[in-house]
Parts: C-alpha cells; sequence; structure tokens
C-alpha cells in the first residue's frame, strides 16, 4: 500500500493543533484507515473524504452555510471517487445534468440562457448555471443562489435594468 502524508491544522482544537494524517492513497480505497498523531482533538468530519483529512477545508466552508442543500448527502453522490490535485473538484455530471439527478421536475423554473454563445460580461467567459447564478457549496441564498433573488442578482450583469 501507499501511504502519503498530510500535514493539517485543525479548526476544532482552541490551539490549531498539527495534526499528522497517514492515509492510504484514495486510489487504493476511500475508506481507508487514518492514524493521527493527536486523536484527542475533536473533529466533525463526516465523510470518507474529510475522515482522510484531505478535504477539511471544505469542511470548514460547510461548518459556515446559511443554508446547506447537502445536509443529508455524501461527497460521492456528485463529485467522481478518485481525483489528484488537478482534478479535485470533479464532478459526476456537469451543470444542469447534476442538478437533473436529483430533480428532475423542479430546477427549471426561472431559467437564463447558458452555454456556448452565452457570455458572463462580468468574466467574459461561457455562461455556466454554477459560474454566474448558483454556488454547489456555499451559496449563501435559497436555491443556491449567489445573490438575492430580489433583483441583486439580475442586476449583477444586466446594469441597464437599474437606468
Amino acid at each position: 500500500m501507499m501511504l502519503q502524508r498530510y500535514t493539517l491544522f485543525s479548526p476544532f482544537a482552541a490551539t490549531m493543533i498539527a495534526m499528522t494524517l497517514f492515509c492510504v492513497s484514495c486510489a487504493s480505497s476511500v475508506d481507508a484507515e487514518v492514524e493521527i498523531a493527536a486523536p484527542e482533538t475533536p473533529t466533525a468530519m463526516a465523510s470518507p473524504c474529510f475522515d482522510s483529512g484531505c478535504h477539511i477545508e471544505t469542511l470548514i466552508e460547510e461548518a459556515e452555510y446559511k443554508h446547506r442543500p447537502y445536509a443529508d448527502q455524501q461527497c460521492l453522490e456528485c463529485h467522481e471517487k478518485y481525483h489528484d490535485e488537478e482534478t479535485q473538484h470533479d464532478y459526476l455530471e456537469h451543470d444542469i445534468q447534476l442538478c437533473i439527478s436529483c430533480h428532475p421536475d423542479g430546477v427549471l423554473g426561472n431559467t437564463h440562457p447558458v452555454g456556448e454563445g452565452t457570455i458572463d460580461p462580468n468574466t467574459q467567459q461561457m455562461m455556466t448555471c454554477t459560474s454566474t447564478c448558483h454556488m454547489k457549496h456555499t451559496a449563501p441564498y435559497p436555491y443556491l443562489l449567489a445573490l438575492p433573488a430580489s433583483g441583486q442578482l439580475c442586476v449583477s450583469c444586466h446594469q441597464d435594468l437599474l437606468e
């Protein structure tokens, strides 16, 4: 078995105790046993992705969510099982297909054109659901919206609506 070494800082410890984790690489097993140098350090890791110590930064972000749409979900329901540093956020499907996989009847109520030919005026990149209007992990508003649906979201690109 190939072991990887990680040194992390626990946000849950009173004094940022350094934890050294040795775990089997994810390519061998996502459910690898973890040897923690400071096992008394409290943690709230709930899935194999956090248990390995690889994604503790995501756990920290989740603790700050205003709305947690993924409260009962597991990382691997949306993300690929195996990844390296360059592909660490690979999803099983992209954008709307991923949403429709769980919400076949309920995600297309109010839509904006996305995809090829639709350019986000703020980034000058192709507009996608999650690059412009929605946030997959840290959405502070209902429906995973990046800004309030009360008009701020539309005006973030369409300033002409204010005139």
